[in-house]
C-alpha cells in the first residue's frame, strides 16, 4: 500500500513540472499570434483618437548617497507605464484555466516581449550616468509586459539611476533640499503622446523603501504632469511626469561631528589664560596646536560641500570660532610685550581705557631708559606737582617729599618776594638722588607745589599683563557664548 502511494505523488509531480513547463510555450505561442509583422507592426504608435494617453508611475524603492558635494542622489526606480493597443486585443476562455493564464486572464510576458511590441519612449531628464540614456541596457530580469484583454498593457521595469539636483547649501547642515524626478518624453510632443499620472491603487505608494539614509529625512512631497517647452526639439511642448522629494537634513550628526569639537577647541585655546606669562613655548604651542586642530576640523566638513562661492550657515560659526583662537594667540602677545617692559605705567584710575591706554603709550627715550627704570610691584599716589615735558614723573609721595626738602633751600630768594611772578627753576640731576629715576631735567613751578588735587595709581607692567590675563578669563567666555545664543536664534529663525 506504501508503494502505491509512492508512485502515484511521483506521477502527480511529474504531471505538475510537464504543465509549469508548456506554460512559457503557450505565451508564445499566443504573443507570436498577435505581433505577426504582417498586420502589427512595434514601431509605429497605436492608433488612438487624438493624443495617445499614457498612464505613468514612478515608485522609489531605495534611496543611496544624496551627495552635496557633487549634487546629486542615487535613487532605485520602479517606472510603471499602462496604455491601450488595439492591435493586440486578445480574448481568452474562460474554459482553460489550467493553460498557465492568471485569474484575470492576462499574458505574461518577458524581455523579448519587449523587444516586439510597441512600448511608450521617456528618459529620464536629470540623469548623470550615461547608461542610464535608454532602456536597452536594462537587464532582462528587471522588465515585465503584461497583455490583458481589450489590448491592454502594462510595462514595468526597475532600474538604479543618479540624478542631479539643484541644491540650495547657504543654511547648510541645517538646510532643506527639494529634489525631483522627471520623467519626460522622448519621441512624441504632447499632440501625440501624453503622460498621465496614475491615480489608482494598482500602481501602488510612491515611497516604498526598504532602508533609510542616515544623514536625511525623506518625504514625498507630491507629484503631477506638466507640459515642457523644449526649445532645441521640434514641436517642443511635451510632457512631463515630475515626482517631488523634500530631503531633511539630520542635525545631531553635525553637532556631535563638528560644532562640538569646534567648540572644545575654542575652550582649549582659553587655557593659555590661566598659564604664567613667562611660560612662552606652553602658551604658543597650545594655541597654534589648537590652530592647526581646528583648520583640519573645518577641512574636513567642507569636503562633503561642492566647491562653490555660496557662504554657508557652518562658514560663519567656523570663522568665529577662528577668530577667538586667533584672538587669544594676539592676546599673549599683547601681554608678552607688556611683561617685557621694566617701567612703571601710571594711571589715573584702574579701568580698562586707562590701563591699556598707558600701557602701550611708550614713554620718550629721550628722558629716560629702561635701565635707569627698575621695576616695582607698585607706586602708590602722587599728587601733580612735577612734570618732566608735561609728562608725569613721580612715583611715590616718598621721593616726593625727599625732593622737596632738598629743593626749598634754593628757592628762599621766592619766598622774599611774595608778589614776585614765580619763574620756573632749574633742577640739577643730583636734586633727584632720592628719587626711584633718574630725569636729566625737571622744570618745578613752585605755586604748585601746595596742591595736591589728582591722585594717580601706578602700575608696574607685569601687574598689567596679569590685569589682561584676568579679564580674557571673563571676556573671551561671555563674548563666545553671546555668539552661540545669537547663532541659534538665527537658526531657529531662518533654516
Amino acid at each position: 500500500m506504501q508503494l502505491h502511494l509512492q508512485l502515484l505523488l511521483a506521477f502527480a509531480v511529474s504531471l505538475s513540472s510537464c504543465r509549469d513547463e508548456t506554460v512559457p510555450d503557450i505565451n508564445q505561442a499566443v504573443f507570436e499570434q498577435l505581433i505577426n509583422s504582417s498586420i502589427y507592426s512595434p514601431m509605429e504608435k497605436p492608433p488612438s483618437d487624438g493624443a495617445l494617453n499614457v498612464t505613468s508611475a514612478v515608485q522609489i524603492l531605495n534611496i543611496g548617497d544624496i551627495s552635496s558635494r557633487y549634487l546629486q542622489f542615487d535613487v532605485v526606480l520602479l517606472i510603471s507605464h499602462f496604455w491601450t493597443d488595439s492591435r493586440l486585443n486578445v480574448t481568452i476562455s474562460d474554459e482553460s484555466p489550467d493553460k498557465g493564464y492568471d485569474s484575470e486572464h492576462c499574458l505574461d510576458g518577458e524581455s523579448w516581449h519587449t523587444e516586439r511590441v510597441w512600448t511608450p519612449a521617456v528618459y529620464l531628464v536629470d540623469e548623470q550616468q550615461a547608461r542610464l540614456s535608454g532602456l536597452n541596457d536594462i537587464k532582462a530580469d528587471n522588465l515585465y509586459l503584461r497583455l490583458c484583454p481589450g489590448g491592454r498593457l502594462t510595462y514595468r521595469y526597475r532600474l538604479q539611476a543618479t540624478l542631479h539636483c539643484s541644491m540650495n547649501l547657504t543654511k547648510y547642515p541645517f538646510d532643506t533640499q527639494e529634489c525631483k524626478i522627471e520623467l519626460e518624453s522622448w519621441r512624441y510632443n504632447n499632440e501625440i503622446m501624453r503622460l498621465e499620472e496614475c491615480t489608482t491603487d494598482i500602481c501602488g505608494p510612491t515611497l516604498m523603501l526598504t532602508e533609510t539614509v542616515p544623514e536625511f529625512r525623506i518625504q514625498h512631497l507630491g507629484s503631477w504632469v506638466e507640459p515642457r517647452n523644449d526649445p532645441w526639439r521640434r514641436n517642443n511642448i511635451y510632457s512631463v511626469l515630475v515626482v517631488q522629494l523634500q530631503f531633511d537634513r539630520e542635525h545631531m550628526y553635525y553637532i556631535y561631528q563638528f560644532y562640538m569639537p569646534s567648540m572644545l577647541f575654542v575652550c582649549v585655546s582659553w587655557v593659555s589664560f590661566w598659564l604664567d606669562h613667562a611660560a612662552a613655548p606652553a602658551r604658543v604651542t597650545l594655541g597654534t596646536s589648537t590652530l592647526l586642530s581646528f583648520v583640519y576640523l573645518s577641512s574636513a566638513s567642507k569636503e562633503a560641500l561642492s566647491k562653490g562661492s555660496v557662504i554657508t550657515f557652518i562658514d560663519w560659526w567656523y570663522f568665529v570660532c577662528m577668530f577667538f583662537i586667533c584672538a587669544s594667540l594676539l592676546e599673549y602677545a599683547l601681554v608678552n610685550i607688556v611683561y617685557r617692559r621694566d617701567w612703571h605705567v601710571q594711571v589715573k584710575k584702574k579701568n580698562a581705557k586707562n590701563i591699556l591706554k598707558s600701557a602701550l603709550k611708550a614713554p620718550a627715550k629721550e628722558h629716560y631708559s629702561a635701565k635707569s627704570l627698575p621695576s616695582r610691584p607698585s607706586c602708590g599716589c602722587a599728587p601733580e606737582s612735577f612734570s618732566d615735558m608735561n609728562q608725569l614723573t613721580v612715583s611715590s609721595m616718598m621721593s616726593l617729599d625727599s625732593m622737596t626738602s632738598n629743593a626749598l633751600g634754593k628757592f628762599n630768594d621766592i619766598e622774599k618776594f611774595p608778589g614776585a611772578e614765580p619763574k620756573p627753576l632749574e633742577l640739577e640731576k643730583d636734586d633727584f638722588d632720592d628719587l626711584d629715576f633718574n630725569p636729566r631735567r625737571v622744570s618745578v613751578s613752585m605755586p604748585t607745589l601746595g596742591r595736591v588735587e589728582k591722585c594717580f595709581q601706578c602700575m608696574s607692567y607685569p601687574e598689567v599683563a596679569l590685569w589682561i590675563d584676568t579679564r580674557s578669563r571673563v571676556v573671551f567666555p561671555f563674548a563666545f557664548l553671546s555668539f552661540i545664543i545669537v547663532y541659534v536664534l538665527l537658526v531657529a529663525l531662518i533654516a
